[in-house]
Parts: structure tokens; sequence; C-alpha cells
């Protein structure tokens, strides 16, 4: 009897071992397996050396900012603005050219007043040369602050608020002031000049030259390229 149970006892133990083996063998495998996670991390990271390691994303910083000056953006890549947003960017401008000139009448007021102690003396002649061309000198140097401008960062005050940009080279950028519209003060200033100076000729052919500019310039934008772009090869801009 005693053997009988003995035999028993060790049947049962082998028969508790064979059924917890194959959970044994399920929770250890023989090679670890990838979770989702880790396959999907790595398959990220490699996209994204992929992108990295790219010509086209080394070449993104570069993109950014050389098309303005180079002219390797065509066309169809950048939006046109239309002409209420390129007429109030002028017109942004010329108050700028307003509020210059008032600052350079007040300035040139209190010289005078305080050379003339209030209005109590004459006003020397030197004095009175002095502020008028203190005051005539505004035009001038608001054409030459737009050209520096377009030059340096390729939009006037006026084109800056309104997000806009002039695209090409920084020289033509610079050029392109001289025949737009925007520039009319200033060619109304040479011709005021030589009637001053006694050259009534020089006038009457800068406000002829002014008239024809004007003019094909108004001709030439009903095929969507004005004339100053056509001449200097620049394109206005929505700014990105």
């Amino acid at each position: 009897m005693a053997n009988r149970a003995l035999l028993a006892t060790v049947a049962s133990s082998q028969r508790s071992k064979s059924k917890l083996s194959p959970a044994r063998a399920s929770r250890s495998p023989s090679r670890p397996s990838h979770s989702p996670k880790a396959s999907s991390r790595a398959a990220t990271g490699g996209t994204i050396r992929g992108i990295c390691t790219s010509p086209q994303y080394r070449e993104r910083p570069r993109e950014r900012f050389e098309p303005y000056d180079r002219g390797v953006v065509e066309a169809g890549d950048e939006q046109t603005p239309g002409r209420f947003a390129a007429t109030l960017a002028v017109l942004i401008d010329w108050t700028a050219l307003l509020l210059m000139v008032a600052v350079a009448i007040a300035v040139a007021s209190v010289w005078l007043l305080l050379r003339t102690e209030a209005g109590r003396y004459d006003v020397p002649e030197f004095d009175s040369l002095a502020a008028v061309a203190f005051v005539t000198a505004a035009v001038p140097m608001w054409a030459a602050w737009q050209a520096h401008r377009l030059y340096s960062y390729g939009a006037t005050t006026g084109q800056a608020l309104r997000g806009l940009r002039v695209r090409g080279a920084p020289g033509r950028r610079a050029a392109r002031l001289l025949l737009h519209p925007v520039a009319l003060p200033l060619w109304v200033w040479i011709a005021a000049t030589g009637v001053l100076s006694g050259s009534r000729r020089i006038a009457v052919i800068v406000l002829g030259v002014t008239a024809i500019m004007m003019l094909l310039t108004g001709v030439t934008r009903a095929f969507r390229r004005p004339l100053y772009d056509m001449v200097t090869g620049t394109r206005l801009v929505r700014a990105r």
C-alpha cells in the first residue's frame, strides 16, 4: 500500500510540472519580440533622418531669403498683390513724406523764432535760406531713405506695413523706385528746383519725362507687368 501511495504522489507531481512548462515557455520566448511602440519610434526616427539629410531640407533656409535677392522664384510660386494693396502702400509712403515735411517745417520755424527772438527782429537772409533749404531737403532725404529700404530690406515703408516685398537684385530694387509713381514728389521737387534756379528748360524736360513714364506705366499695367518692373526686372509680391 505504501508503494502505491508513493507512485501516485510522483505521478501527480510530474503532471503538474508538465502543465506549468508551457506557461513558462510562453513567458520566456527564445527570441525577444519588438513592441509596436518601439517599431513606430524606429520608423519615425528613420523618416526624420531621411528628411534632414535630403537636399531639399538643407536648402530651405537659403530658399527662404535668397529668392528675393537672386530672383530664383518663379512667377507662379508667390501671390501677386492686388492694385488696392499696392496703391495703399504708395499712399502710406506719401504720408511718411508729409510727416517728414511737417517735422522739417516745425524745426525751421523754431529756428527762425530763436534767431529773431520770437519775431522782434527781421529774419536774416542767411537764416531764411537755411530754413527753406532744410524744409525742401526733406523730399530727397525721404527718397534716399526709401531707396535704402528697398536695397537692404526689399520694401518701402508702405510696402512693409502692407506685407509686400519687391523681388529682385538689391540694385534693381533701388532703381525701381525712380520709375515708380511713388517717386513723383521727387521729380516734382527736381523740376521746382530747376525753376527756382532759373533753368525752366530742365523743369520742362523733367516734367515731360515724368508724364511719359506715368502714361506708359498705366498702359503696361493693363498687361499686369508695369513699366518699372519690365525695365528693372523686379516684381512686387506678398512677403512670406
